[in-house]
């Protein structure tokens, strides 16, 4: 089986191979060892990472850890803070989140320790439904928001 370097073609285009090949839907196999296809856009990764994640709702401030991947937060009653673990024990980690109500309390996503998100030391999400993905690469946390 060939392994393909690839490139994202705009904000929700195609998959291509640099050689031109269309990989825009691959074959993944799910926890029981069924393939699914997903379409590798921004959208159907974000459509199959949800469908594939386990979700909380969280009503008070919080630590990320391992019981999800999918973080729903209500800051209806106050402000509400997101605390992610430590760069270092986080590599290859993924967290999706959103603040899911409509109150003007801002959600805000921090570290516990120097290490930054996206360069800064929080990340804010301020609007319902607005959404981060969250990525570690070990050293620093990245996050592709609306």
């Amino acid at each position: 089986m060939a392994s393909y370097p690839f490139v994202v073609l705009g904000g929700t285009g195609a998959v291509k191979g640099t050689d031109g090949f269309d990989l825009s839907t691959v074959a993944v196999k799910d926890s029981s060892g069924g393939l699914n296809a997903i379409n590798l856009t921004l959208q159907g990764l974000l459509s199959y990472y949800v469908a594939n994640a386990v979700a909380l709702t969280k009503s008070a401030s919080f630590s990320f850890d391992g019981t999800a991947t999918f973080w729903q937060v209500d800051c209806t009653t106050g402000a509400r803070t997101g605390t992610l673990p430590t760069a270092v024990a986080s590599a290859g980690r993924w967290y999706l989140t959103i603040k899911k109500d409509s109150a003007a309390n801002n959600y805000t996503i921090t570290t516990p320790d120097s290490t930054t998100i996206n360069g800064a030391a929080t990340l804010v999400l301020t609007s319902q439904w607005q959404f981060a993905l969250i990525w570690c690469d070990g050293t620093v946390w990245y996050a592709a928001h609306n």
